[in-house]
């Protein structure tokens, strides 16, 4: 199958020829339809979020399933699929709660292993310091601040005002992704238009350009709206 992959931290992406992913006994493989690139995978590409190298990155796609392993039960060949980019265990307390996306043992596709810029994955989300604190101090009181965006390296620990967290009752709360028990819901709102993710697209490219547009997020943003590669659908 065809993947971008690199080499070394910073190093520029090639579009590359690479075996098929194996079929895990409990899971699939989803032949990718379209991926987002986002700025989480720019943070694996330059090393603040080590990956075993050499890497394909992506973990926001949508495709059809490929092929299910034996203990696959809910899903088969030929189904549409979204996938949660924290994939649980399944079987932990987090996991039977339906809080799969803070699993001790939650797998990630295109960080833990091989992602979704390519034409196969198998499967077993601007952070700025300034900008958190900011949000920070600009809170009303007793107002609430979640913190979406990876801060990574040397911007993992922004000076927080937390004189002003103390005298003003303000919350923080961290987001490590939406739990996939709320997913149906949210997509039936897409089918019946309430959400209209269509119009956050600021533009879509070929998987061939992907390495191009990683590279793009080294100097200050340009581009508007979100960036998706894609591939079928």
């Amino acid at each position: 199958m065809k993947a971008v992959v690199y080499a070394g931290y910073g190093v520029m992406p090639a579009l590359t020829e690479v075996a098929d992913p194996a079929c895990p006994a409990d899971g699939v493989v989803v032949a990718v339809g379209a991926t987002g690139v986002c700025r989480s995978d720019w943070h694996a590409w330059q090393g603040h979020d080590p990956v075993v190298l050499p890497h394909i990155g992506g973990h926001e796609l949508a495709g059809v399933v490929a092929a299910t392993g034996p203990s696959v039960t809910r899903w088969r060949a030929g189904d549409r699929v979204t996938v949660p980019f924290a994939c649980g265990c399944g079987r932990c307390e987090y996991c039977l709660a339906g809080e799969a996306q803070v699993c001790p043992w939650q797998t990630q596709p295109g960080f833990t292993g091989p992602g979704s810029f390519a034409e196969l994955v198998s499967i077993d989300a601007l952070g700025s310091p300034a900008t958190a604190v900011n949000s920070v101090r600009c809170l009303r009181r007793r107002g609430r601040h979640v913190q979406v965006g990876l801060l990574l390296g040397p911007a993992s620990a922004p000076p927080l005002p937390m004189d002003l967290v103390t005298g003003r009752e303000l919350e923080i709360y961290g987001s490590h992704g939406m739990a996939a028990r709320d997913y149906p819901a949210m997509m039936a709102m897409v089918g019946d238009g309430t959400l209209r993710p269509g119009t956050a697209i600021g533009q879509v490219i070929g998987l061939e350009d992907i390495g191009q547009a990683l590279a793009a997020m080294n100097g200050p943003g340009s581009a508007v709206g979100m960036t998706v590669a894609r591939l079928a659908l």
